[in-house]
């Protein structure tokens, strides 16, 4: 049995503990009712990294479905129909991650995790407003529709998807090449900011597929495009700027204000981009 570090939302009872394709996993729940899953990495005996991934569960009352293929990412539907009613929920990702077995770097890691689920859960809750659907936080879901999710026999193994395993090796091997640059960036994902309480706002990228920038002043529009350009880049996402005013000359330069990075939570030396210009 893996003793799992004291990571933050706590305390994280373990509901599950198996194994898939060889990969141990654990799955927790915590007082919110959050799901923690790990899929740890081992050599012999010793446990080497473990992917990690937070779901925030929603009891959903109205067409869950299609509000679900509305939204450009991954969620997880589950429904469970009996002669008596029909119960559905919606489980929102933090997307996985992947960390050393070294309780530093695993705090880290769950840490932007669940900053991360947090900002995503309540913007897709925020936007099914406008829908009819209604999601109740699980925790004020009735007690009945609380114990048919837990239940749920495809639950685990839906969860604890397969993609996950191949992602460990792979996941090390980048962390390794992430480490000799000293470059922290995840695929697919945009630093958009920081709260005033100052926790990291990111987004996959995905979710910005098409996107207007509007009001402020020029200049402001133009450094929120900065920042969705320059995360794109990070992500090796090439971008085609339509650029009459050479405003994104900068891109192909460092930064001459490298404090402003660590002001951000950035964790990334002062770069430029390969630019080309017609």
């Amino acid at each position: 049995m893996v003793e799992m570090f004291k990571i933050a939302s706590g305390p994280w009872e373990r509901l599950f503990e198996g194994s898939f394709q060889k990969y141990l996993i654990n799955v927790y729940s915590n007082p919110e009712k959050m799901l923690f899953v790990a899929v740890f990495e081992t050599g012999g005996t010793k446990i080497k990294g473990v992917i990690a991934e937070f779901y925030k569960i929603y009891y959903a009352i109205g067409s869950v479905e299609t509000f679900a293929e509305t939204l450009p990412r991954e969620l997880v539907v589950l429904t469970k129909h009996d002669a008596k009613q029909t119960l559905r929920f919606l489980a929102i990702g933090s997307g996985a991650s992947y960390a050393e077995w070294k309780e530093e770097a695993v705090m880290q890691e769950t840490d932007t995790l669940l900053s991360k689920l947090k900002s995503s859960s309540e913007m897709i809750r925020d936007v099914s407003k406008a829908y009819d659907l209604k999601l109740l936080d699980l925790r004020q879901a009735p007690e009945d529709a609380r114990n048919a999710f837990f239940t749920h026999p495809l639950l685990v193994p839906t969860l604890s998807t397969n993609y996950h395993a191949p992602a460990v090796s792979a996941a090390a091997s980048s962390l390794a090449a992430e480490q000799e640059s000293g470059v922290k960036a995840v695929p697919g994902e945009v630093i958009l900011g920081i709260t005033r309480e100052g926790n990291v706002v990111e987004e996959p990228l995905n979710l910005l597929l098409k996107t207007a920038v509007f009001d402020s002043t020029e200049i402001g529009r133009v450094q929120v495009l900065h920042v969705l350009i320059e995360g794109s880049l990070l992500s090796n996402m090439p971008s085609v700027i339509f650029d009459w005013n050479e405003s994104f000359e900068g891109l192909g330069l460092p930064t001459k204000s490298p404090e402003k990075l660590k002001e951000f939570k950035l964790e990334i030396e002062p770069l430029g981009f390969p630019v080309k210009k017609f």
